[in-house]
């Protein structure tokens, strides 16, 4: 479980304000919840073998032409033709071929519609089995980025959450057992280590390109020195008093609007 802990409920970021909860005075959010997650991936699950078992069965009508079920029913048209012609309801061949042709064309109408109606929610099957496998990679991507925010030896300020979570979902996709790969492109960044980069080592390279996304005690993206140019004119002292809205306004200001 992963806590962040604020003194108002006005001070949670909106991506999080769902999951709030007060306690004590205090406003307390899991951002890690793994219920949600095992939730998504049971979802996941289940829609998957629903598609797949209406694949399965539209299979078995796509190809009536050679298939034995279709052979079976025309069959069965034929012999209650047959019963028609022993009642003596049905006389002569012109009456004989009109009635097998209209019962064949029934039953032919009857098995496309069939097909239609299969057809139609193996799509729907696969669409919210791709809404769901993509709520559960998401989830993932996550919590994995929240847990290296939240690790005691994160320099990243736990309110620049959100920001930092956007910058992940444009790097980082999740493989279907859960590994995050971080590509620019179809091309795979790797880390110090010739592995693709983690988050960890990512989070690093963040807080060089944004160090307004840093802990005020790391400087909240100041040089150190008072009224320095990232401090938008203000002491060290001044800068970190800031909200870290107010801080990233006057760090990209400072950066020409870059982020």
């Amino acid at each position: 479980m992963a806590l962040i802990t604020y003194s108002a409920r006005a001070d949670v970021p909106e991506d999080l304000a769902e999951f709030v909860k007060e306690v004590d005075g205090k406003f307390t959010v899991d951002v890690g919840p793994k219920v949600k997650i095992n939730e998504f991936r049971d979802n996941n699950i289940a829609l998957k073998q629903e598609r797949d078992a209406l694949k399965e069965k539209l299979g078995k009508y796509s190809s009536l032409g050679d298939d034995p079920t279709k052979l079976t029913d025309e069959l069965r048209v034929l012999r209650e033709v047959d019963q028609l012609v022993k009642d003596g309801k049905l006389r002569g061949t012109d009456a004989i071929s009109a009635e097998v042709e209209k019962r064949l064309k029934e039953a032919r109408e009857g098995y496309e519609a069939q097909i239609r109606d299969l057809t139609n929610k193996v799509g729907a099957a696969d669409q919210k089995a791709a809404q769901a496998d993509q709520r559960w990679r998401g989830s993932v991507l996550d919590q994995r980025i929240t847990n290296a925010v939240l690790a005691e030896d994160s320099n990243v300020n736990p309110a620049t959450l959100p920001d930092v979570l956007a910058r992940a979902r444009g790097l980082y996709t999740v493989t279907d057992d859960g590994k995050l790969v971080p590509k620019q492109g179809d091309t795979v960044v790797y880390g110090s280590d010739g592995e693709p980069m983690q988050p960890k080592e990512w989070l690093t390279k963040v807080l060089a390109d944004a160090p307004y996304l840093g802990k005020a005690s790391a400087g909240g993206g100041a040089d150190g020195g008072a009224g320095g140019k990232e401090l938008g004119g203000l002491s060290q002292e001044a800068f970190s008093k800031l909200s870290p809205e107010e801080r990233i306004t006057r760090f990209r200001a400072a950066q020409g609007g870059r982020r």
